[in-house]
């Protein structure tokens, strides 16, 4: 084996005491755990190889696995062949506005919207995942509007061979994944200390070195940042719980690298809590002025909630431009992947454009078209 992509479900459908079905989370940690051995692994292939030899065709076989062995029917048998040939899924999801379709519901309002701009994220009721009247709806709702499908669930799935065979676009959501590759695979990133030691003792040689104590705290910022946009990415509760947790383990290194005692934190975190309030409003600051009549008079709130999009503007000057962080959380595409002009549409991180190999020529034109906007 030189490599595998080891997926696994963030949920599962599970039997209820009265007779119906329904999704329960699976918790993280033990999603990434292998549900086959590679022995298993090795008899399966060996096998779908041997009937594909007998029928002398290609054999894509679905298997129960790990049987009791009181049943006398072996480890592992085969039990369903799929005929369907399809086309491999589309590797990147075009970067267009997400619409949940879970029920009959959806369906019905997504009956109003107009045609494309837009990609249906599948992510069916526990009762509808075969319902072929609920699937055949959103075939030719896709086909009639030309909407792309996101699927998440599983490419082995009923509903994937459904769309695909009606010749819709199918993207895998595919969150819960991940590569390992035998072999040599360069990191180079700041991980948790015992992260050697564990891959280590799977067998891999690992390579480390330590960060110079000169750079210690400002690597660990960068990895704050770095767990920051993974928790606004997160989705479920767990994970929300997941990042926070991280988010927090860093700012405790970040503390024993500056020598400072993480119960003062706590306290200084506590003081400015008392004085100046929390988080938990959503509170944003749009304009001071100087009093007209009244001291500390407050204007009036915008009660409909603002978006990120409408938080902070660029400031482009000769060659450098600062971006409000929050205009980068706004953008579709993960920050990460952002396009240099998506960047420039709105402060306080300045950027210096010549470290991204652009000369004055193009920051000019990158003024030029936001004051057009």
């Amino acid at each position: 084996i030189l490599s595998e992509r080891i997926r696994f479900k963030a949920r599962f459908l599970q039997e209820q005491q009265d007779g119906s079905w329904a999704h329960v989370n699976v918790k993280r940690s033990l999603g990434r755990h292998r549900s086959l051995s590679e022995e298993a692994l090795m008899e399966i292939a060996e096998s779908t190889r041997a009937i594909a030899d007998r029928i002398e065709s290609d054999a894509q076989i679905m298997w129960f696995c790990d049987l009791p062995r009181e049943l006398g029917l072996g480890k592992h048998v085969p039990w369903f062949r799929a005929r369907e040939s399809v086309d491999p899924t589309p590797a990147r999801r075009p970067p267009l506005k997400t619409e949940e379709v879970s029920s009959q519901s959806d369906l019905d309002r997504l009956s109003r919207v107009v045609s494309g701009q837009r990609i249906l994220r599948i992510t069916p009721n526990a009762d509808l995942i075969r319902n072929d009247d609920f699937l055949d709806q959103i075939v030719t709702m896709a086909m009639k509007k030309e909407f792309p499908i996101e699927l998440a669930g599983s490419l082995l799935g009923h509903a994937y061979y459904k769309f695909r065979k009606a010749g819709l676009s199918v993207f895998s959501t595919d969150p819960s994944s991940h590569s390992r590759v035998r072999g040599r695979k360069i990191f180079r990133k700041i991980v948790r200390d015992r992260i050697p030691d564990n891959i280590a003792s799977k067998g891999e040689r690992v390579v480390m070195a330590r960060l110079a104590p000169s750079d210690a705290v400002r690597g660990l910022v960068s990895k704050l940042l770095e767990e920051a946009l993974e928790l606004a990415q997160a989705r479920s509760s767990e994970e929300i719980t997941e990042e926070l947790a991280d988010l927090h383990e860093v700012l405790r290194g970040i503390s024993m690298e500056a020598v400072v005692k993480w119960e003062d934190v706590i306290a200084e975190a506590e003081r400015k809590r008392e004085a100046r309030g929390g988080f938990e409003s959503g509170m944003v600051l749009l304009e001071t002025s100087l009093p007209q009549q009244t001291k500390g008079q407050l204007g009036n709130e915008d009660e409909r909630g603002l978006t990120l999009e409408e938080i902070g503007h660029a400031i482009i000057g000769d060659d450098t431009a600062c971006i409000p962080f929050t205009r980068l959380l706004a953008q579709a595409a993960p920050p990460t992947e952002a396009r240099p002009q998506q960047l420039f549409r709105g402060a306080q991180h300045r950027l210096s454009l010549p470290a991204y190999g652009r000369r004055r020529a193009r920051a000019e034109s990158v003024r030029r078209t936001e004051n057009q906007r």
